[in-house]
């Protein structure tokens, strides 16, 4: 009964995590060799694992790889301990790889434009590609947005986790704002696992408004000349 699941993270080495309790042969002094036979489920999912002497298990998981295999391991022992072939049975060592999170992503374009004295804005999909990482389900992104120029808006720039880009700009005002963005998803950094994408920068450009200055014509004298 010594062989029981075990975990790791994949893309990391893990010695000797994995121990195995060692057979009652009856005396502790008793001298055993395990090895690692075969591997199922998926063969290349632990790399080669090995058994070390005292009963543990070296695996280096293939990176980027999660999963479930099944390690296969025999114990001998001393010639002449039991009847017939020192090799006991072959036991099976279920070993499940955890997926670490890896980087999310997106695009964005070079810049946003908005008129002055325009009010709400709203550009849906302005972030696109959006990635949780390579071969990841079901997790979560929230982007956060921080503009160079807050007094051009009313309402700052945010980015919905669809991608949306709204924001409203302060009346009377025009100018052009640097606006850097990034996305974190929920999976966490355990075992190294990166949860904050790179980060990424466009520009919102506020238009002027067309200002028109009405023009008074002077009433000037005419000069004429007289009757004669």
């Amino acid at each position: 009964s010594f062989f029981e699941g075990g975990w790791g993270w994949e893309g990391l080495t893990i010695p000797s995590v994995f121990s195995l309790q060692r057979l009652d042969l009856g005396e502790a002094s008793l001298s055993a060799a395990y090895t690692v036979t075969r591997v199922t489920g998926d063969p290349v999912l632990l790399g080669t694992p090995s058994a070390d002497p005292a009963g543990g298990l070296t695996v280096a998981p293939r990176p980027k790889s999660n999963g479930t295999a099944v390690l296969h391991v025999s114990v001998t022992v001393s010639p002449g301990v039991y009847f017939g072939d020192t090799s006991l049975q072959e036991h099976a060592y279920l070993v499940h790889v955890r997926s670490v999170n890896r980087r999310p992503s997106f695009d964005i374009p070079a810049l946003a434009g908005a008129g002055e004295d325009g009010g709400g804005r709203l550009i849906q999909g302005f972030a696109g590609n959006i990635s949780i990482g390579e071969g990841e389900i079901g997790q979560t992104v929230a982007f956060t947005a921080v503009a160079s120029s807050s007094y051009l808006f009313t309402r700052p720039p945010s980015i919905s986790p669809s991608g949306d880009l709204s924001f409203e700009t302060a009346a009377g005002r025009h100018g052009r704002s640097t606006v850097a963005v990034t996305i974190r998803d929920s999976g966490g950094t355990q075992a190294g696992g990166v949860d904050t994408g790179e980060e990424k920068t466009f520009a919102i450009k506020i238009y002027p408004r067309p200002r028109v200055t009405q023009v008074t014509p002077s009433m000037g004298s005419s000069g004429g000349g007289g009757a004669a």
